[in-house]
């Protein structure tokens, strides 16, 4: 399942607005990536207004069978690094993907 989001209720962005500000996916392994932007979010544009494109974004990998979560938030991600986040999410185990990431705090990650 693929997600567009438009709005953040956290950071109090408009749910009518026209602007995407990220999207979510669900894959088969059970394995979810958020890729959010826009005020609030630790990428291009946190102090302003959702734009419909960005230079960088704020990833989280979760599980849908595991409430914690284990790896956190990585910000300020490029496109590369976030076309690898989707893949890996899709094809790798959620252990592989904590032992990985987990507790990371920015996408500065050497692979």
């Amino acid at each position: 399942m693929i997600k567009i989001c438009k709005t953040n209720p956290n950071y109090f962005q408009d749910p009518l607005a026209n602007e995407s500000t990220g999207i979510y996916m669900e894959f088969d392994n059970g394995n979810n990536i958020s890729i959010q932007w826009g005020c609030g979010n630790y990428g291009s544009y946190r102090d302003s207004d959702a734009k419909p494109e960005t230079y960088s974004a704020e990833v989280l990998i979760s599980n849908t069978n595991i409430e914690d979560f284990p790896i956190d938030v990585m910000g300020w991600c490029d496109s590369d690094m976030v076309a690898r986040l989707i893949h890996q999410t899709a094809t790798m185990e959620f252990w592989e993907l904590v032992k990985k990431y987990g507790r990371k705090e920015s996408c500065e990650i050497e692979d």
